[in-house]
């Protein structure tokens, strides 16, 4: 099987070609990377991801949605996603990140634990004009 390096992908060609990879591999060690990972979790697919920090905050909000690896483990991990491609995709209909109301619950509640902040309300009453 060879090995293809992307690097850029126009919009219009990146569903396809992160669908149709038999192994998605993303080897940052910064930031930079979130694009790719988060496309390759849009496109139903869990890539292979460095170890670090935000790699591990991605997998504790998308619990299963990555192959995270260590730098000594990656040969092992690769030669595990190719002999069980499967490996490679997410569930069919998993959501590729929380929901407008998670996201919405979540804030709230860091909105309410900030000391000495605005407490949020209902909104107002449509029927009453606001009053």
């Amino acid at each position: 099987m060879p090995l293809v390096v992307t690097g850029y992908l126009p919009d219009d060609q990146a569903a396809a070609t992160l669908r149709g990879a038999s192994v998605g591999l993303t080897g940052h060690r910064n930031l930079s990377a979130s694009g790719s990972i988060n496309s390759w979790v849009a496109a139903g697919r869990r890539p292979l991801v460095r170890d670090s920090r935000y790699v591990r905050e991605l997998e504790r909000l998308r619990p299963g949605s990555h192959l995270v690896y260590r730098d000594e483990d990656l040969t092992t991990r690769l030669e595990h996603a190719l002999a069980d491609p499967t490996s490679t995709w997410r569930a069919p209909g998993a959501p590729p990140g929380p929901d407008l109301a998670a996201v919405a619950a979540r804030y709230r509640e860091w909105w309410v634990s900030t000391p000495g902040a605005a407490r949020p309300s209902a909104p107002p009453s449509r029927a009453t004009g606001g009053t």
